[in-house]
């Protein structure tokens, strides 16, 4: 491989790309001039003078001549991608992207996005020789997760980074690998420093010191509605890169469909749980969560597999289900009390439930890959995984591969031993372990998270660093 090694930094925002910058910057510092290579999916984001330097793939050639693809020899051009790069369904890929299922674009425009991405990043890798693979922020955009197989046709990784459940720790690997890069938890013998950790880190989840995610605040404040003319002023006037991409309308828009739909929920929830039932609990995820459109692609339709858990209980036992709390009105009450009357086994929990209430009366959690398997894990409840997660196939949990294991597995879940004490102690040393001391992006857009970045992407790459910065 000649030249100087790069790293494509692959985003999809504004925001993502001025915190992309920075870490560019760390990189030149840490490795040569020009180790980082960024690219950004929407040109409008942009100004002239950063494009020159920056990888837009829709501005590129071959993406312009995947846009102008008649129909009738898309679905042939699709499969031909496919087949090429080892892409099982690329019409999976785009039914994640938000311009699917937010935008409403086109199953024709975005099989031609796809090619055109296909495409651009196939040449970049024949082209740059010198590229060791890419990183981006955990999204289930198209952009990534094409760039993605891309990387792994011509054997270069995708790195991702994902926040699991311990606070300050990012946890880099292929997003649709958990075990990809990461030594196996197996072998993993934790040292006395991870082992000490681990055990007051669960005993402040058991006894309540160590908290995850609240519930969406819904609440109308003066300090929303003055961003909300923020946006719109931006978005009407654009003067600045990326405010042609400022959405006021989107916003009034979700916010008002969550607010109609959780008022709509509380009127037919249950808010006070029995002390003792025979019941296990489903935690719904958000729609359109990468947990599901990458991880628990087979169980993407959530009602389908609600209706699936409730007829394979046993007899006597009840499927306890609750809106994620970040996104309480994905789901349309109606479609709920179709469901609720048609299994008499259902009960609906109102979103505003803690988690932590449910656990304390159920026997098993059932799960795609939710933050609730793994407390419930913590808590000494069995678990039954669905999709990937970084807790399924540690020995800690009853792992479904195919839809008719379910009922068995129930039965040997709700009737089974409590996980292994010292095996869930082991799996939060092991994240400690590999976690790096990393904010997400969203959270931290400030240049010492940045040049952390840039250390743990030359770690992850195995660059040689220069004299100075080693």
């Amino acid at each position: 491989m000649a030249g100087t090694p790069r790293i494509a930094l692959v985003g999809e925002a504004r925001g993502e790309w001025d915190f992309l910058r920075k870490v560019s910057g760390h990189l030149d510092d840490l490795v040569a001039p020009g180790t980082g290579l960024q690219i950004e999916m929407d040109a409008r984001d942009l100004s002239s003078e950063e494009r020159v330097w920056t990888l837009v793939p829709a501005e590129e050639p071959l993406f312009q001549q995947a846009l102008a693809l008649p129909d009738d020899e898309l679905a042939a051009r699709v499969a031909e991608a496919e087949a090429q790069f080892g892409i099982p369904n690329l019409r999976r890929l785009w039914r994640g992207d938000i311009l699917y299922w937010r935008d409403g674009v086109s199953e024709e425009q975005l099989a031609r996005q796809a090619l055109g991405y296909v495409a651009v990043f196939d040449e970049l890798y024949r082209t740059t020789p010198e590229l060791v693979g890419g990183f981006a922020e955990e999204s289930a955009r198209m952009i990534k997760r094409i760039f993605r197989s891309v990387s792994l046709h011509h054997g270069r990784r995708m790195i991702i980074s994902i926040s699991f459940f311990l606070a300050n720790k990012i946890v880099l690997v292929d997003q649709e690998d958990f075990d990809a890069g990461l030594p196996p938890f197996e072998s993993f013998v934790p040292s006395d420093e991870d082992a000490l950790f681990a055990r007051g880190y669960i005993d402040g989840v058991r006894n309540g010191s160590v908290a995850f995610g609240g519930g969406r605040d819904l609440r109308v404040t003066p300090a929303r509605l003055r961003n909300l003319v923020r946006l719109a002023a931006r978005a009407a006037k654009p003067s600045e890169p990326g405010d042609q991409n400022a959405r006021p309308l989107t916003f009034i828009r979700d916010f008002a469909v969550q607010r109609f739909r959780t008022t709509a929920h509380r009127a037919v929830s249950m808010r006070d749980l029995p002390e003792s039932a025979r019941a296990v609990f489903y935690p719904f995820h958000h729609n359109n969560d990468s947990h599901l459109t990458i991880r628990g692609d087979g169980w993407r339709n959530q009602l389908a597999t609600v209706e699936h858990l409730a007829n394979s209980l046993p007899y006597g036992w009840e499927v306890w289900v609750k809106p994620h709390p970040h996104s309480p009105g994905d789901l349309a009450v109606s479609r709920l009390l179709t469901l609720a009357r048609r299994l008499p086994n259902l009960r609906l929990i109102d979103w505003q439930v803690p988690a932590r209430a449910i656990l304390d009366r159920v026997q098993t959690v059932v799960t795609v890959n939710s933050t609730a398997g793994f407390e419930a894990l913590v808590l000494g409840i069995p678990v039954v995984t669905l999709g990937k997660s970084h807790y399924r196939g540690r020995g800690l949990t009853y792992d479904v591969g195919d839809p008719a294991e379910l009922p068995a597995l129930l039965r040997t879940a709700i009737h089974g031993a409590p996980p292994d004490a010292d095996r869930v102690e082991r799996l939060v040393a092991y994240y400690k372990h590999t976690g790096r001391d990393l904010a997400l992006i969203g959270l931290d857009a400030s240049e010492a998270n940045a040049q952390r970045y840039a250390n743990a992407l030359v770690d992850e790459f195995n660059l040689a660093r220069t004299a100075a910065s080693a």
